[in-house]
């Protein structure tokens, strides 16, 4: 998990713009860690550190805020990748739900890469109730929910 992480949200040179504004949050919901109890952390820089916010078993929330996708549920860990709305849109105008779901899918994108690389099985999920999954992770509901993505052994 925090190798995926680092490689996912890792600072340089082409980290965009709303990342480097710290606009994109992103929460771990840790199952079946090595390390970690189960609950939800919120994941502090490029996951240098995990920070605690919740203790728990969080799949089945998890599962009915995705649809019912059964990834939800034999997951090891999902990220969920979150951003403050109105901070979001003083900073880049109407372009920043755009630019914020273009950063948290290449993210996204970028842990399920890491994910493959490290023998682990990663897939992206979508389609989410996005006030349930703003619930879940502890965000205000006009907050934008943007992206979720599963990690765990098949």
């Amino acid at each position: 998990l925090g190798r995926a992480l680092g490689f996912a949200l890792g600072r340089g040179a082409t980290t965009p713009a709303t990342r480097r504004a710290g606009l994109l949050r992103a929460d771990d919901l840790a199952s079946e860690v090595e390390g970690l109890d189960a609950g939800l952390y919120l994941v502090e820089g490029a996951g240098e550190a995990l920070l605690p916010e919740g203790v728990g078993e969080y799949r089945d929330r998890l599962a009915h805020c995705s649809l019912g996708q059964e990834i939800a549920l034999r997951g090891a860990a999902a990220l969920v990748f979150t951003a403050p709305a109105n901070v979001a849109v003083d900073r880049f105008g109407d372009r920043a739900y755009r630019y914020l779901h273009l950063d948290a899918g290449a993210a996204g994108q970028r842990f399920q890469l890491a994910a493959t690389a490290l023998g682990v099985q990663a897939c992206g999920i979508g389609g989410f109730f996005d006030d349930a999954t703003a619930d879940l992770v502890g965000i205000p509901a006009d907050d934008w929910v943007l992206y979720l993505v599963t990690m765990g052994r098949e």
